[in-house]
């Protein structure tokens, strides 16, 4: 019986398009954009160190780098994070050399199943393992994933937040309604 029960829960939090995270207190989450507030919008966040799926250093400065940075948090344990996958490597791949970065923050911390789930997923977009910093200021914000927001180039979040998973179209319209403003 207490299989059947999880199992539902589980089908429930799917067909919302989200997942839970684990141990992450926040709003509840949804597959519309910005029909939540964002708990972090006008924050800066502040200085981390993680490491990316390659073994490199990415800290905070990755902001300064970019006009726009669209931060998504997805776990290997969320089949909406990684259906949406191809979309925002689509994504990077339509904003190349504009100012905009998609940087992936996989809030499980499993490295070895990130790396197999983006190779399969032909993403390539830059997708970080959280540290401390980072984990408690951004990835604790939210109690599920996908979860997406948008940070300018001196690091501060912006309004917008796109609750649960979306396509190509959807973060294209939010990212092109961001870089009019």
């Amino acid at each position: 019986m207490k299989k059947a029960i999880a199992m539902a829960l589980i089908l429930v939090v799917w067909l919302a398009g989200g997942c839970a995270a684990p141990e992450s207190p926040g709003p509840s989450g949804s597959s519309t954009a910005s029909s939540k507030t964002n708990p972090l919008a006008g924050q800066v966040i502040p200085a981390f160190q993680a490491v990316d799926l390659n073994g490199q250093v990415v800290t905070e400065q990755v902001f300064r780098q970019h006009t726009l940075t669209m931060v998504n948090l997805w776990g290997t344990f969320c089949q909406p994070c990684i259906r949406e996958m191809p979309d925002l490597q689509k994504l990077q791949d339509k904003h190349q050399g504009s100012g905009v970065k998609i940087l992936g923050v996989v809030v499980d911390k499993d490295a070895a199943a990130a790396k197999r789930i983006t190779a399969s997923a032909g993403a390539v977009f830059q997708s970080v393992i959280p540290d401390d910093s980072l984990e408690k200021n951004l990835c604790r914000a939210f109690d599920y994933v996908p979860a997406t927001v948008f940070v300018d180039s001196n690091g501060r979040v912006l309004e917008e937040l796109v609750s649960g998973s979306s396509n190509l179209e959807g973060y294209s319209r939010v990212i092109d309604r961001l870089l009019k403003k």
